[in-house]
């Protein structure tokens, strides 16, 4: 046991890269899922392309996504620009991204399989700029 260490110490966070990977694992799987689930009456065979397809681009963008919105939310100093560059592009670009990766994989299903991780990933960003907003008025009425 270590004796130096004091009982008001704040425990250590874990790496960032560590967090990401384990919300990238865990939303990979749960949108790989939802698109066998969606495409599963078109086959085995298709429902398990979807979900590959599903699981790339989701481990991929939830590992990604988080640090660049939050990259581009800080770059921009004007609520326009926080709400356009960390909102309205980012996800406007997945979207577009992930809906071609389907249509080329050969996706049957592809509004249904693309469109709850998109609102997944829309609210994050409506949550990320509602918080940063509500942050500075409450920082504004307390100075």
């Amino acid at each position: 046991m270590d004796t130096n260490k004091n009982r008001n110490d704040p425990p250590k966070a874990k790496p960032p890269f560590y967090q990401a990977f384990l919300a990238a694992c865990f939303f990979g799987l749960l949108w790989g899922g939802w698109a066998y689930w969606a495409n599963r009456s078109h086959g085995t065979p298709a429902a398990t392309k979807a979900f590959v397809t599903q699981f790339s681009f989701s481990f991929i963008a939830t590992f990604f996504f988080a640090l660049i919105v939050e990259h581009l939310y800080l770059s921009h100093t004007s609520w326009s620009g926080k709400i356009l560059f960390s909102g309205i592009l980012p996800v406007s670009f997945m979207i577009a991204l992930l809906s071609a990766v389907h249509y080329f994989r050969g996706t049957p299903n592809i509004l249904v399989t693309v469109t709850p991780s998109s609102t997944i990933a829309a609210l994050y960003c409506v949550q990320k700029i509602g918080r940063g907003y509500l942050a500075v008025r409450r920082n504004a009425v307390t100075v």
